[in-house]
């Protein structure tokens, strides 16, 4: 499924989700605010996530979308979700950088009864509303299969590898390892 409609279909969730949420609250008294914590915009990958989402709420004006940039940095990307916590927001989207550290972080904003997606990256623990993700061990062992048989057995392959906390980083090195065992 091409990135753009994933990510309506996550802006439909979302927009479900806000219902929920503000249940007891007309549209007309609030509009749902809706956040991305994102770990960095500097990657393309990354900042076409955040436009894509853009545009979509764009077309519900009940809906506030902001989102922050955590520059690649953790610490940051932890107290952006604090801050947005504590702003009141009615659905928190992010895409943890570490999956261990960002774990209770993200934990807390669940248990404060915020829904949190969590998109394309994982947080070591249950505590979230939803995970939305392509199969990154299934790709990689796709790529290592491609890779060995046009190697045929021969050569060498070197292996860029993501953000070595992320679980998506984490899941495609495993796969492509496995496979080529």
């Amino acid at each position: 499924m091409r990135l753009a409609r994933r990510l309506l279909v996550l802006a439909a969730m979302c927009g479900a989700l806000c219902n929920v949420a503000g249940a007891a609250e007309t549209a007309a008294t609030k509009k749902k605010l809706v956040a991305f914590a994102q770990d960095t915009m500097a990657n393309d990958w990354r900042a076409a996530q955040v436009r894509d989402l853009q545009q979509s709420f764009a077309r519900h004006p009940d809906v506030e979308f902001i989102f922050t940039d955590a520059n690649g940095d953790t610490a940051r990307q932890v107290e952006d979700i604090e801050k947005l916590a504590a702003r009141g927001v009615d659905v928190l989207i992010t895409s943890p950088r570490d999956a261990e550290l960002m774990r209770e972080p993200i934990a807390r904003v669940y248990r404060k009864g915020i829904p949190v997606i969590l998109l394309s990256r994982r947080v070591n623990g249950d505590e979230f509303t939803q995970f939305i993700a392509a199969d990154n061990r299934a790709i990689a062992r796709q790529a290592a299969q491609y890779l060995a048989r046009r190697l045929n057995g021969k050569g060498r392959i070197l292996v860029l590898q993501g953000v070595p906390t992320a679980s998506s980083a984490i899941d495609r090195t495993a796969g492509f390892e496995e496979e080529l065992k």
